[in-house]
């Protein structure tokens, strides 16, 4: 890998890492909701290109354009308020939740993986199929 590239690779891990960590301050002092949706959108802006896994183990990436996130494995993307709707859900849930249907949101398939990895929903809580990485 050229020196630029990794430069960039490891300010973009460290920026995802100090977004996570702005996630979990806010979920510990009980933050209000647009507070937390904005931790969670900039964190979500953050790990675009990132490979994440469906709960079934579908690896899949993907961008952010404007208040769409366009995931590489479906032809809608998925919206900004749909994102909303997941996160009240998951809070509502206090991060227990066992899958992604109970997110009740369009794009939970591909939201579910992406909130576990933000701390979001807690892996000891929610039950995830064992793969190979």
């Amino acid at each position: 890998m050229e020196k630029r590239g990794m430069i960039e690779e490891y300010a973009q891990d460290q920026a995802g890492g100090e977004a996570i960590e702005e996630i979990a301050g806010l979920l510990k002092d009980g933050a209000g909701q647009e507070e937390l949706f904005a931790a969670v959108w900039k964190a979500i802006e953050i790990f675009q290109g990132y490979p994440f896994h469906t709960y079934q183990g579908l690896c899949f990436i993907y961008r952010v354009r404007g208040y769409e996130i366009f995931v590489d494995r479906k032809d809608k993307s998925i919206t900004r308020s749909s994102v909303g709707i997941a996160l009240m859900k998951t809070v509502e849930l206090q991060g227990r939740v066992s899958g992604p249907k109970k997110l009740k949101a369009f794009g939970a398939s591909y939201l579910y993986p992406i909130f576990i990895r933000f701390g979001l929903i807690r892996l000891e809580d929610s039950k995830r199929p064992e793969r190979e990485v």
